[in-house]
């Protein structure tokens, strides 16, 4: 087989390039998708900032919240980041820059050593087998451990809706 195959990649960084295609693309797409919210919200020649704002309320739900001092200041940092960023936005523009954890699409994972992602999927596989057990259609199925769920939760958890 040629060097270049599925096959003969390690599946650990197979997932890891995949995982960075997925956050490109949606990081590219949710800007977009924001810069054509400002495009439409432009063309309605609004006069105020604020009316510009208000009315991408309806994407950006927290806008309009200005006043984040009950923030846990042990909040992650990157929630802590878009909260002041978006608490400073005054300008329909400064959303084309802004900070958001979620803009790539990825919830980052929370099973960061080997050893809990091992527990995780032996406790995955225990509760589907247990579960199994429970269809009487069916008495000898078997739901093996799925590997290609640990190298996904490598790099990360799930994805962001």
């Amino acid at each position: 087989m040629s060097s270049g195959t599925q096959s003969d990649t390690n599946p650990d960084e197979t997932m890891r390039l995949a995982v960075e295609r997925f956050r490109a693309k949606m990081e590219s797409s949710n800007r977009q998708f924001i810069q054509d919210r400002i495009d439409e919200i432009e063309a309605m020649h609004l006069s105020t900032e604020d009316e510009k704002l208000h009315h991408m309320l309806t994407y950006w739900a927290d806008l309009n919240i200005k006043d984040w001092s009950n923030c846990n200041d042990d909040a992650p940092r990157d929630i802590i980041r878009r909260v002041r960023e978006t608490a400073n936005v005054s300008r329909l523009e400064d959303l084309k820059t802004i900070f958001h954890e979620r803009m790539d699409g990825i919830i980052p994972s929370t099973l960061v050593t080997d050893e809990w992602r091992e527990m995780f999927l032996d406790t995955v596989e225990i509760v589907c087998n247990e579960a199994a057990e429970q269809d009487e259609d069916d008495e000898n199925l078997h739901i093996p451990r799925c590997d290609e769920l640990g190298h996904f939760l490598k790099y990360e958890e799930g994805m962001s809706q």
